[in-house]
């Protein structure tokens, strides 16, 4: 045999080992990869669930009680089963934007407490009212993260400036007028419970 060919053979063999070398690496770099970039998310998941523990162990509702003096009365229940106390508690109920029940602080409950609270005037609602009432919370937790309950249950870090200052707070109205525009009930009327 001519010793040209040997050698475009060994040259030949020698770069298909190259490509396949270099398609393991591609391969093994892509597995790794993923891997890193799931190991991160899950981190990411980790960490924003241990900074949501004690948002999520609290929960408020307010129950419609009656009519006294031409105000819809109600009552602020909440439960907080974490071991720390939660700061700055502002419930306001979607029937009745102007009435806010605030809190400075609640302590760690070992079950459920109340607070009568003076909702608004009787003719912002029709209908016989009774039960609980759709209602947004605003609190912050011991890390001072501010957290929003939404109507709907759902629980969020809300925006704040490098202060710490809610940054939502002067879109309440707006995000009012949403709810209320998807429930289709203008002028406040709003239908009745979400517990938060």
């Amino acid at each position: 045999m001519n010793p040209s060919w040997i050698s475009a053979i060994a040259s030949c063999v020698t770069a298909i080992g190259s490509l396949a070398a270099f398609g393991t690496a591609v391969w093994a770099a892509r597995a790794a990869w993923k891997q890193l970039k799931y190991s991160a998310d899950q981190q990411r998941h980790r960490d924003e669930r241990d900074e949501q523990e004690q948002a999520s162990k609290f929960a408020a509702w307010v129950s419609i009680q009656g009519r006294e003096n031409g105000k819809m009365q109600g009552t602020l229940r909440y439960i907080n089963t974490s071991k720390l106390p939660i700061h700055d508690f502002t419930a306001i109920p979607v029937p009745f934007p102007n009435a806010r029940l605030n809190i400075d602080m609640i302590e760690p409950t070992d079950g459920v407490c109340s607070q009568m609270a003076e909702l608004g005037p009787v003719e912002d609602v029709d209908g016989s009212w009774h039960g609980r009432i759709d209602i947004l919370v605003r609190f912050r937790d011991n890390q001072n993260i501010l957290w929003r309950r939404e109507p709907n249950g759902v629980l969020r870090k809300a925006k704040v400036d490098e202060l710490g200052n809610d940054l939502e707070s002067r879109i309440l109205d707006e995000e009012y007028q949403r709810i209320l525009y998807e429930k289709g009930m203008p002028g406040g009327r709003v239908g009745y419970h979400f517990l938060i």
